[in-house]
């Protein structure tokens, strides 16, 4: 598959991307369904939890599949973080995540 060891790295570095991407969609859509709107710094760390959290969930985030099956699992996660951060007003969102 891959000619170099140059084109290994090159495509995990596309790959690390591409989940950042993925991960970055899924903060920002997830907080705006529940009316909380984040700066740009932290929708950068809210990714960063996900991306540490899925990390840990898969053994290779060089594959898509096992990546993608991992996804619904982190979205349930946040989605309750976020609801019962949204049910505890003045107790702080970060203190959820």
């Amino acid at each position: 598959m891959f000619s170099t060891p140059t084109s290994v790295l090159n495509y995990a570095a596309e790959m690390q991307v591409d989940i950042m991407r993925l991960l970055t969609r899924l903060v920002v859509r997830l907080h705006q369904d529940v009316g909380i709107k984040l700066s740009a710094e932290e929708i950068t760390a809210e990714t960063t939890v996900l991306y540490n959290d899925l990390s840990r969930r898969v053994d290779n985030l060089a594959d898509r599949e096992e990546v993608e099956a991992v996804l619904p699992q982190l979205e349930l996660r946040m989605r309750k973080r976020l609801a019962e951060a949204k049910s505890k007003p003045g107790s702080g969102k970060r203190e959820a995540s």
